[in-house]
């Protein structure tokens, strides 16, 4: 199962955390979106479309904020999400 809280790293808010643990390489969900580069996020940005966005690199980058359904990029609080299995 996955749930959110708050994280312990400083500034970072609230993140998506596992009950169990998993090995490197272990697929835990797929961040579904569209790859950019980050110019391209930062223009989208600009334009209000933000915050739902995978760095990888500064010419890679998943944004998902068009992407329907992303359960792991839509809920803020714990009451707002679903239980999901893994």
């Amino acid at each position: 199962m996955v749930y959110i809280k708050k994280s312990q790293i400083p500034k970072a808010g609230k993140g998506l955390f596992v009950e169990k643990e998993y090995r490197r390489g272990d697929i835990i969900c797929e961040y579904e979106g569209e790859f950019v580069p980050w110019s391209e996020c930062e223009k989208r940005a600009q334009e209000g479309h933000e915050g739902y966005v995978f760095f990888i690199s500064k010419n890679r980058c998943v944004d998902a904020y068009f992407t329907p359904g992303r359960w792991d990029a839509m809920p803020t609080t714990p009451e707002e999400s679903e239980e999901c299995r893994d």
